[in-house]
């Protein structure tokens, strides 16, 4: 439901500015990344800024292992948790 509304200059790079009005937020986008946006939910502003954007830069593998000490649990099929939360719901 976003809009592509113009382009602006941040960080150095020009982005594409993305409104969303049914989320009420605006987004400044930089090849798919956004480095800016501004929403406002029941008069509370929320406001994220990247504060430093460098390009290709090198990422470690560690960055996305999963800590040793983290159980992972099967939480099964969502659609049909959904399904008898549903119906839980009408009895």
């Amino acid at each position: 439901g976003g809009k592509k509304t113009g382009s602006e200059s941040f960080l150095r790079k020009r982005c594409d500015v993305w409104e969303l009005k049914s989320l009420a937020t605006t987004a400044l986008v930089y090849k798919g990344i956004t480095l800016r946006s501004k929403s406002t939910m029941g008069g509370l502003v929320i406001t994220k800024t990247a504060t430093n954007f460098e390009e290709s830069a090198p990422v470690s593998k560690d960055h996305f292992a999963i800590p040793a000490n983290m159980k992972i649990h099967d939480a099964g099929d969502r659609t049909e948790m959904l399904k008898k939360m549903k119906k839980k719901g009408k009895g």
